[in-house]
């Protein structure tokens, strides 16, 4: 690709780019939310049509405009978002406009759903059958049938676009074999990823893009990871997370849980954190920690169990309750849960206290306005002005907008999960240090996430999960990446990360 551009009314997203990759080759797409990526490969795949510049593929001059120009020319693109119909089966997605048919014209269902288990099994996966309806899998699935449907085509060219956001440890490392098998098999890969271990783990080459720029591109073999988060964020690895704290014994906790269970959660919970802390939970895939604050939040209906908040119990019966009661919610999936992609950036950042507030009438729409824009200048939202439509904006900046309206509500607990899901370094040390002024400030934030980097260095206390039981309750400086994971593959363990349960750990060992 060489001297591209793109515009769209007030951002220049591309100036002049130029970029290249050779047959076999994983090369990483690295850079902000914002800089450029999603837009250069949107124009590779025939979704843009570039203002100016040129593409050559496979020594030929290259102009796709439309994306079925781009599958017709082995070129495949796994989006950051899903496309997928949930009301049709995962054979229907997998081979969508391009369904097995005899020659009348009719679906030769033996070799549809044949075809469909296959690529399934080559990327090993057992619990996805192609009967399932997309409507009934869960994310990290969706996320699974994507890259099947990617795979279905045989391209010679594949982009993944934040491939494993939703992804446990289990299948991240299915991906990384299948990705190795197809580049020896000279498949080129473009792969974009904010999650920068990953990077090191599989690309064989890195560029860095700002601004709708090209900055540099250079060899991952020889470099640090300190160097590219220099690079990327503009600040040192140690400067990333905010400082841990010591906290103070405190005589009434400032939220408890006893033995609280809501209706998705296998067993209930009692916990309780104290002043001061960034709560932690986390676990592998599954482990039930999403189902806890879902139920915190009344989206899940309690059966059992209480809550309290600086000694205050809380009947908590659905999300309008639980608004009521000071507590805020940032969902992991900000596309359907999150946000209201046809909306403004206004009108999304006042959801949650436009009815309360207009009922009084404490707010009208000038003042709104001033909010708005005094939140965006403290978050450093990027957009033309508060009527652009989130969908148009970027992953980052799209996150920044759900935080900005937790904030305004003046929560006393802000549960977070997986705050930092497909943002940029930058964009995450914004988060990270956004969440400890919270917590400086008194409000309660209880994080989930499943990026062991984010959650050893971002959380004071950790809780960890296995099957929706606490196996460990751990202070940060107990916590290491051998001992969450002892824990979260089902050994207990006591205060200080030693195990209750020998007779498990060689078994547990082994696996990891």
């Amino acid at each position: 690709m060489q001297g591209v551009h793109k515009s769209f009314p007030g951002v220049k997203a591309l100036d002049g780019v130029d970029f290249s990759c050779s047959k076999g080759e994983v090369h990483a797409l690295v850079g902000h939310n914002g800089a450029g990526k999603s837009t250069l490969i949107k124009i590779l795949g025939g979704i843009y049509l570039a203002d100016r510049g040129k593409i050559t593929w496979q020594g030929r001059p290259f102009k796709p405009t439309h994306p079925m120009d781009a599958t017709r020319a082995g070129i495949s693109i796994i989006h950051q978002e899903f496309n997928l119909i949930p009301d049709q089966t995962v054979a229907q997605n997998i081979f969508l406009g391009r369904e097995p048919k005899n020659w009348l014209g009719f679906l030769k269902k033996n070799d549809f759903y044949s075809g469909a288990f296959e690529v399934l099994e080559r990327l090993k996966i057992e619990d996805i059958s192609p009967q399932d309806y997309v409507r009934d899998l869960s994310v990290n699935q969706l996320q699974l049938v994507e890259i099947a449907k990617t795979l279905s085509v045989n391209a010679r060219l594949i982009v993944m676009d934040e491939p494993t956001a939703a992804l446990p440890l289990p299948d991240v490392k299915k991906l990384f074999q299948i990705i190795k098998d197809l580049a020896a098999q000279g498949v080129t890969i473009i792969y974009i990823s904010h999650r920068l271990e990953e990077i090191f783990a599989v690309c064989d080459r890195v560029t860095l893009m700002k601004d709708g720029k090209m900055l540099i591109t250079m060899p991952v073999d020889g470099l640090s990871r300190d160097t590219l988060v220099e690079k990327m964020a503009g600040k040192s690895i140690v400067e990333f997370f905010p400082r841990h704290v010591e906290s103070e014994d405190a005589k009434t906790p400032v939220l408890s849980l006893k033995e609280f269970k809501s209706k998705a959660m296998s067993h209930p919970v009692t916990f309780d954190f104290k002043k001061g802390e960034i709560f932690g939970i986390t676990g592998l895939e599954g482990c039930g920690a999403t189902s806890i604050v879902r139920g915190l939040f009344g989206i899940d209906k309690k059966q059992s169990g209480e809550v309290y908040i600086h000694g205050d119990k809380l009947e908590i019966s659905s999300p309008r309750s639980a608004l009521a009661a000071g507590i805020g919610f940032l969902t992991k999936d900000r596309r359907n849960e999150g946000l209201i992609l046809m909306g403004s950036l206004g009108e999304n950042m006042v959801i949650p206290f436009r009815e309360s507030c207009s009922k009084i009438g404490l707010l009208n729409f000038k003042n709104e306005s001033k909010l708005i824009g005094k939140m965006m200048e403290k978050l450093d939202i990027r957009a033309p002005d508060i009527d652009q439509e989130v969908q148009f904006l970027s992953g980052g900046n799209q996150q920044k907008i759900i935080f900005a309206k937790w904030l305004l509500t003046d929560c006393r607990l802000l549960i977070v999960d997986e705050p930092t899901r497909g943002v940029d370094v930058a964009t995450k040390a914004e988060i990270y240090k956004l969440l400890r002024e919270l917590v400086d400030q008194g409000v309660i934030v209880l994080v989930v996430s499943s990026d062991m980097e984010e959650i050893l260095g971002l959380c004071d206390r950790l809780l960890v999960l296995h099957r929706g039981e606490i196996k460990a309750n751990l202070r940060w400086d107990k916590a290491t990446e051998y001992i969450v994971l002892l824990a979260a593959t089902g050994c207990a363990l006591d205060t200080d990360g030693n195990p209750l349960e020998p007779s498990k750990l060689s078994e547990i060992a082994k696996e990891l």
